[in-house]
């Protein structure tokens, strides 16, 4: 996690090792009165003494008023009132859990160490909901036209989406009266025809497009918005824009936008962190018009598709140079995974995942003096590294590109004549389960790694072989045991990561034999690092505690060379590595935790409000070694948990380890 990361959300890192204590989520501050108190405790939250530059915003309070205060006892009903009435530098405005059907236009700036901050005090069951619809799920805004086709007369306006049973219709040049199922068309000064699939519109929950972005920031500076659901906008859940800089987007959930999830225009040092985007009309993220100086970091971005043309990308950079680009996941986007196009240029790409895209893993056109360190592409329809257009002296490392272009005739590797020129790519793997040649280089396919070595001088320390991920078609892209991938990194690289994807430091397999090039010679290739102990997958039955039977390994855990625990970041801790696979989880998943010493052990799941909501483990003697928690992705109630943010705790006889991960649904 980079830096500026750490700085804008300190005391909510994954694996922060303090001794002590428990995980709190940050303070609600305000009068005591029942009401107010009520609402807060249900969201699992303290009351406090109320904050100066602290305002709150809940629409669902029966005293919430737009003129103030904006206390917890009297907060604003909508957050354009409370950024009206109280923005400025150093303010935070809380809003409350709450469907909130507005445009949030951000009027004025924060201050270097002051920002404005926009906070959703949401969890997983009660997010704070920014919706760019109308509802028109009552039947009496409905008069029947024609047989299944309805009009709403009240839609005076030209929406770009609509949205019935949960799902976009289709808009409709067609007749009204001749209207298909599932499609829309608005007629000026007529009004809104739909054909919901049968009867009135307002019994299929119907909601109509209407306000283009969910959060607007144009020509400001230091704000943050954080923990939104932001959803359904007609043009770009959050646009950033006009020279708008140090505007941090985090851990935010963004969707079903008509056109892009999240852009940034013409914008420099944005922080666009830690959110899930996905089934956006078109990019779900985007930075172009000469955005620059900028992280995309640790998003999670999928399913966006444009209806007309296949070109929706996970992340769009056009005119977008010297950006950052760091352990992101990009996967079953209509077209490439991490596209750089037209001077998006000297861009730095980390650890990233992108697989099962629908054009490349990652693509560049016209885009010079990019650099891949320790990037994965898996099973994309078309290339995995795709260099071409006079995308010149671009740079690939540590890279893994396996089981691209089966079925199109395409490459894990493609580099075309006018992009070969200062092409530089080593230390990487590539290999496909089939006869598809893994590289075509200028004109030439080649069957082998090897023989494109031979004739291009490049990748002479490249190797083809099966990588062995866990469960790639699943996004597990970490290694098993054996995969010729560990221990075989090139660690000089200029701008070579510390950390694999997850923040998890890098560690010696004792059963590899050391052949990485560099002062670190046993990390890995790829973005994840294999962990100590770790054989992965791990089966077995559920054993009493939870813990997977025969997981515990006697004897002392080793350390890595050195001696020097990897994640506690001192010596004589119990808890050596803990690891939550695979990051992010959907129905199942494992946490890993290794252990020094023989000793109690308990475990418990927090929501992000700080609410325990499974306790996996109360106490449970454990030996030394690793141990194998089995994670079903139910609370302690045994219903499904909600997609969103999750918060390990481990305590053990010497303190604690809390660290995030994230559920996806």
């Amino acid at each position: 996690m980079s830096s500026a990361r750490g700085s804008l959300k300190a005391g909510w890192m994954a694996d922060t090792g303090r001794a002590g204590g428990a995980i709190h989520a940050p303070p609600i501050l305000g009068h005591r009165s029942l009401g107010a108190v009520a609402a807060l405790i249900s969201l699992g939250l303290a009351p406090a003494a109320w904050a100066a530059g602290t305002f709150y915003v809940n629409n669902s309070s029966p005293l919430c008023s737009d003129v103030g205060p904006g206390t917890p006892l009297q907060p604003y009903c909508t957050i354009a009132a409370a950024l009206t009435a109280q923005g400025a530098p150093g303010t935070t405005i809380n809003v409350l859990p709450g469907l909130y059907r507005e445009q949030v236009t951000v009027p004025t700036s924060g201050l270097a160490g002051s920002p404005l901050v926009l906070k959703a005090l949401g969890s997983p069951g009660q997010p704070v909901v920014v919706d760019g619809t109308d509802d028109f799920s009552s039947t009496a805004l409905w008069a029947q036209s024609a047989g299944d086709v309805w009009l709403a007369a009240s839609v005076t306006w030209a929406p770009k989406q609509v949205f019935a049973d949960d799902a976009r219709l289709t808009p409709s040049t067609l007749a009204p009266a001749s209207l298909p199922p599932k499609s829309f068309e608005y007629v000026a000064g007529v009004g809104l025809f739909v054909n919901a699939g049968g009867g009135n519109p307002g019994s299929h929950r119907t909601q109509v497009g209407h306000r283009p972005y969910g959060f607007l920031v144009s020509g400001k500076s230091w704000v943050t918005i954080d923990g939104f659901t932001v959803t359904r906008c007609d043009d770009r859940c959050v646009q950033l824009a006009n020279a708008s800089s140090n505007v941090a987007v985090l851990d935010n959930v963004v969707s079903f936008s008509g056109r892009f999830g999240i852009q940034a225009a013409a914008c420099s040092a944005v922080q666009i962190v830690s959110n899930v985007v996905s089934d956006n009309g078109d990019h779900g993220i985007a930075l172009i018009g000469g955005t620059t100086g900028s992280t995309v970091e640790g998003n999670e971005s999928f399913r966006n598709a444009l209806p007309t043309a296949r070109e929706a990308n996970g992340l769009y950079l056009f005119g977008a140079p010297g950006n950052l680009i760091q352990r992101n996941r990009w996967h079953d986007n209509q077209d490439t995974g991490e596209h750089m196009q037209s001077a998006s240029n000297n861009n730095l790409s980390v650890q990233n995942l992108s697989w099962n895209n629908g054009d490349h893993g990652y693509d560049h056109l016209l885009a010079t003096g990019n650099v891949h360190i320790g990037d994965v592409a898996w099973g994309n329809h078309m290339d995995g590294f795709s260099f071409e257009g006079s995308s010149s002296n671009n740079q690939l490392f540590d890279a893994i590109a396996v089981e691209n272009g089966l079925t199109t005739n395409q490459f894990d590797l493609w580099v075309d004549a006018t992009s070969s020129v200062g092409f530089v790519s080593n230390d990487n793997l590539f290999w496909n389960s089939t006869a598809q040649p893994p590289v075509k280089f200028i004109s030439t396919l080649y069957p082998s790694v090897a023989a494109y070595s031979a004739a291009s001088g490049q990748d002479t320390r490249t190797i083809q072989a099966d990588p062995q991920f866990v469960a790639p078609a699943q996004g597990n892209f970490h290694l098993m045991p054996g995969s010729p991938a560990i221990d075989d990194a090139n660690s000089a690289v200029a701008n070579w990561p510390a950390t694999d994807a997850e923040g998890h430091a890098r560690v010696d397999d004792p059963t590899t034999a050391n052949r990485g090039t560099g002062s670190v010679a046993f990390a890995d290739r790829g973005a994840l690092e294999f962990p100590a102990l770790a054989p992965l997958p791990i089966s077995g039955a559920s054993a009493p505690g939870g813990f997977a039977a025969g997981s515990g390994q006697s004897g002392a855990a080793p350390t890595p060379a050195g001696g020097e625990d990897p994640l506690a970041g001192s010596a004589g801790r119990t808890i050596l590595a803990v690891r939550v696979v695979p990051s992010p989880m959907r129905d199942a998943g494992q946490l890993l935790v290794t252990t020094a010493r023989q000793g109690p052990l308990s475990v418990r799941l927090l929501d992000l409000g700080g609410r325990q909501v499974r306790n996996l483990l109360d106490e449970g003697a454990v030996p030394a070694g690793l141990h194998v928690l089995a994670l079903d992705g139910r609370g302690n109630d045994g219903a499904r948990l909600g997609a969103g943010m999750y918060f390990y705790q481990i305590r053990s006889g010497d303190g604690w380890r809390s660290g995030r991960f994230v559920i996806m649904r």
